[in-house]
Formats: structure tokens, C-alpha cells, sequence
């Protein structure tokens, strides 16, 4: 048995316009006012070069600046209670339109891309192989007729409007200490336990300048880190009976995978699955990438013997296929 791991290189090689320099072009178009949330908070250019990474990367200074014009001082003359929670509004009301802006265009712009043979030619895919693919496109079953139940789409694919994708950062965002967790900070520092007293003078000083709102407005930035966090332990344990099943594999072909660190956990429970013995075929499209993948391979314990770096090209086929008569 084959594995073949399918990333969004695998797409771009057959002429879909998958990249998230694609996707860019599309939300500029499409979306202005997301489009300019993304380029103030998440930052121009880098952030489409690696989208979800830098999901993680969200300007929370600049948020708080923005929203600091809606902190009016208690004491001043013209204020109201229903300023109380202008600030903490105006921070969810920007990371919530990154938020639900970014998934709502996402999977518009997933829906409308053409599945279709553009350039390069076909490649040998065996029908009765497994496939586990990173891409929400339905680009092996359109095009290679490849069983549905042949494919683990880890990240759910695209359907119709209410799919949900997977996608995000992973980077945790430490939540702020509760007083517990304080005091138990300083008495583990202390040779003696706090008094009552001592405690409460602590935590008084430690309060004494704090403002609700933004301690809200904290909150509200730390919800943004977990609501864009693509949680990959979990995704793994869902999805259990399909790595199990991978210890009699004998090959595996990753095909258009950029390998990058946030779907790396993945690769690592497969090493440990199929073991030593096993052969990686890894695509590459650059000497650059070449040298990043095999870094980040060996990272998760393959071996250079097991590896053998191929072009996507190098599994062309002949007789060519006929594209057109396998597309809807």
C-alpha cells in the first residue's frame, strides 16, 4: 500500500489559482473592508506569504491604539455609562471582522476556483492508494476519479456554503493569572505562606490601576488567538482509526506539501506509524525548499536514506489523459 500526502503545491501544479497570493488578489477585490483590517492588523505582504502563521501574528498594539480613542476617563464631564463599554467593543469589533471575514472568504473563494487541467500533464495516482490531503478542493476526485473513501481530507473540504475549513496558527496565547495563581506564585518563592493580610495587600496593589475594560479588551484579544488556532492535537485524536491504519504502508509520496511547522505534528505521528523502513518520496519545488524540507523531516526522525526528493513532474504518465472527459 501507497500513502500520497497532498498539499497546495499539488493544485498549483495542475494550473488552479490555489495560492494565497491568490486568495489575496480575491479578498482585495471582493472584500475591501477585510482587505484593509488584514493589511493594518496582520501586516501587507508578509502575511500572505504564509497565511496561517501570521494569523498568529496579529498587531494587538496597534488594536489597542486604535481602540484607546473610546477609553474616556470615569471623571470626565461628558461621560455616560453607556460609554462603558465602548473600548472593548471597538477591539471585537475588529477582530471579529478578521475573523469571520477570513473564513467567510476563504471558503467563498475555495467554491469558485476552477478544478481543471491548465498546464503540466497528468501524473500517476493508483486508484486503490490512500490518500491524505491538506487541500479543501475536491481536485483528486474531479480530475483522478480517486474514491472519495480513498481520501482523509484532514482539513474538510469544500462542499457547498456551509463547510466548515480548518485552518489557523499555533501559537498559544498564555491567559492572564488568576489571583489563586499569583499567590500560589509567591508562596512557592517564600519559605513561609502569606497572610490573609499580606494577601490582600498584594493582590490590592496588584489591582489598584486596573481598568475593566481593559482587562475586557485583554480577553477579547486573547479569544481572537483561540478562535484562529488550527488545533491539530485535537484534529489527530478525531482522527485515530485513519493513522492506526498506517503501520503496513510501504511508501509514501508527499506531493506539493510545504511541510510547514504548524502541520508538522501530523508528519511526525506518520513517521511513528509506518516506522524506519519505509521510503518518502517528497516533491520540491526550489533547491531553497528542498534543503527546508529535509531539515524539517529530519526534525521528526526520517532518515536521509529514507528520503528521495522527486519533482511532481517526474510521476507523468503516458498515455496522457484527457482531462476534459474526467471534469464535470
Amino acid at each position: 500500500m501507497k500513502l500520497y500526502i497532498i498539499g497546495n503545491g499539488f493544485d498549483l501544479y495542475h494550473g488552479i489559482k490555489s495560492s494565497f497570493w491568490n486568495f489575496k488578489d480575491y479578498v482585495e477585490e471582493n472584500h475591501s473592508d477585510l482587505y484593509e483590517r488584514i493589511e493594518q492588523f496582520l501586516g501587507g505582504d508578509d502575511f500572505w506569504s504564509d497565511f496561517e502563521s501570521y494569523l498568529g501574528d496579529i498587531d494587538e498594539e496597534e488594536i489597542r491604539d486604535r481602540a484607546e480613542t473610546f477609553l474616556m476617563d470615569y471623571g470626565a464631564e461628558d461621560w455616560s455609562d453607556a460609554g462603558h463599554h465602548d473600548y472593548q467593543y471597538e477591539i471585537s469589533q475588529i477582530t471579529d471582522d478578521i475573523c469571520e471575514g477570513i473564513t467567510s472568504a476563504l471558503l467563498e473563494w475555495i467554491m469558485q476556483l476552477t478544478i481543471a487541467q491548465t498546464q503540466n500533464d497528468a501524473i500517476s495516482l493508483p486508484v486503490d492508494a490512500l490518500y491524505l490531503t491538506f487541500n479543501y478542493t475536491d481536485t483528486l476526485e474531479r480530475l483522478y476519479r480517486i474514491n472519495s473513501m480513498n481520501i482523509k481530507y484532514i482539513h474538510n473540504k469544500a462542499v457547498d456554503n456551509s463547510s466548515i475549513l480548518v485552518y489557523g496558527h499555533n501559537r498559544i496565547k498564555e491567559p492572564s493569572k488568576t489571583d489563586a495563581e499569583i499567590i500560589s506564585d509567591i508562596n512557592t518563592a517564600r519559605e513561609e505562606a502569606l497572610t490573609d493580610a499580606e494577601i490582600q495587600e498584594i493582590l490590592d496593589d496588584i489591582h489598584s490601576g486596573d481598568d475593566p475594560r481593559v482587562t475586557e479588551g485583554e480577553e477579547i484579544i486573547r479569544e481572537y488567538y483561540r478562535t484562529t488556532y488550527k488545533p491539530v492535537n485535537e484534529i489527530i485524536e478525531q482522527n485515530q482509526d485513519f493513522f492506526n491504519q498506517l503501520s503496513d504502508f510501504e511508501e509514501i509520496y508527499v506531493l506539493g506539501h510545504s511541510l510547514n511547522e504548524i502541520d508538522l505534528p501530523y508528519f511526525k505521528l506518520i513517521h511513528e506509524k509506518v516506522g524506519g523502513g519505509i521510503t518518502w518520496n517528497v516533491s520540491y519545488y526550489c533547491d531553497e525548499e528542498r534543503t527546508r524540507h529535509q531539515s524539517r523531516l529530519y526534525s521528526i526522525g526520517v532518515s536521509e536514506t529514507q528520503i528521495n526528493f522527486i519533482r511532481i513532474s517526474d510521476l507523468s504518465i503516458e498515455p496522457k489523459i484527457d482531462f476534459t472527459t474526467n471534469v464535470n
